[in-house]
């Protein structure tokens, strides 16, 4: 294993987040606005085999779109940031989780903004306003698995040239997401600065051996039943009592806005979104593919997740290091699936490092001051 130098944080103070006892209040009152004022959102054409689902863009018959919003650092509310900028510092790309949607990482984005980073949040295919596969609602369906990165390369050539993206571009890459902006790192190595993987589903956590899995669900397609819900699906549901404060007050948010929606009622896999996702984390975690990642990497891995594999993460790091790629592993113990929903101190901690990582590579930094 070759020796890989610590990870480059630029130090900085916890970050003050919005405590769980006012969350929807703020969200409603502070962060929503703050966003609506410096939001653009695009539309880019992709192909696929897309149904026409009611609040999606109609598209020709073979063609639909991957919904994505931008937040822009310099039309941010100057009041609220953290520091004192011009032009912004980069552009951190949100890479969303399964059955996720970009109102899910408003919070997120809110605190990038503060501290002077612009956001661009994208839906990838049948996810939130984006094109769907299949007109189930609940129902996540891709047809393979390379259209996720086709998607995700075409969404960063039509913000490039719509001349939305301030660099260094930096990823933020969450569970799905996390594979998703595995793939993207090893199909584009030169296109970030800076990568942070947080609770990447470098394989999903199964009660049988994925090769085992991934025959069944191979299985299910052939026989025609690849649209058909796993089993074990919960369908749209409420979100648990049983979660802790912090989670659970964002969860509820969350799910008010996702309730008058249909489009954001997704909770359940099909078979074939199964097969292609266990095929993506095969194929991310080849050697040949590992090596091929060249920008320095922050995998957080959240101590109590119920969703996606640890050992699996670890795997992945480790095959990286050894092909000396710069990849740290960081494990938050008390942290669920989305660690992003922390309590404040551990979460205000976890985005110091993870902006803190941001900015170390950030060529404006120099003259960038951190407000008191």
């Amino acid at each position: 294993m070759r020796k890989i130098p610590p990870a480059p944080i630029l130090p900085l103070s916890p970050v003050e987040t919005i405590p769980p006892s006012a969350f929807s209040e703020r969200m409603e009152k502070e962060v929503l606005p703050a966003l609506k004022a410096c939001k653009k959102e695009g539309w880019t054409p992709v192909e696929g085999g897309f149904r026409t689902v009611p609040g999606t863009r109609r598209a020709a018959p073979g063609e639909g779109f991957v919904h994505w919003s931008f937040l822009d650092a310099s039309a941010f509310d100057p009041a609220l940031r953290k520091v004192s900028l011009q032009p912004p510092l980069g552009t951190v790309v949100v890479s969303i989780g399964f059955t996720q949607s970009e109102i899910r990482f408003a919070e997120l984005a809110f605190y990038f903004l503060e501290y002077g980073l612009s956001v661009l949040i994208l839906e990838h295919r049948g996810h939130g306003k984006s094109s769907r596969e299949i007109k189930d609602p609940e129902i996540v369906k891709v047809s393979h698995w390379r259209d996720y990165e086709r998607d995700f390369a075409a969404v960063m050539e039509d913000a490039g040239r719509k001349s939305l993206l301030t660099r260094p571009l930096f990823l933020y890459a969450h569970s799905m997401g996390g594979a998703i902006g595995a793939g993207a790192e090893e199909a584009f190595p030169l296109l970030f600065e800076r990568a942070v993987l947080s609770s990447p589903m470098m394989l999903p956590k199964m009660k049988l051996p994925a090769f085992v899995m991934e025959a069944a669900a191979e299985a299910m397609c052939l026989i025609g039943k690849g649209d058909s819900k796993i089993p074990e699906s919960t369908g749209f549901v409420p979100p648990s009592q049983a979660e802790p404060l912090s989670y659970r007050a964002r969860d509820e948010w969350y799910f008010s806005k996702r309730l008058p929606c249909p489009l954001l009622h997704l909770s359940d896999a099909c078979c074939r979104w199964s097969l292609e996702a266990l095929r993506m984390d095969r194929a991310i975690a080849r050697e040949r593919s590992v090596q091929k990642i060249l920008t320095p990497t922050l995998i957080f891995q959240a101590g109590k997740d119920a969703l996606v594999d640890p050992a699996a993460q670890e795997r992945f790091a480790r095959r990286a290091r050894r092909e000396g790629v710069p990849i740290w592993l960081r494990r938050i113990p008390g942290a669920r699936h989305e660690i992003f929903c922390l309590p404040p101190k551990e979460l205000g901690r976890y985005l110091a490092e993870v902006i803190g990582f941001y900015l170390s590579a950030s060529k404006a930094n120099s003259g960038c001051r951190i407000n008191s």
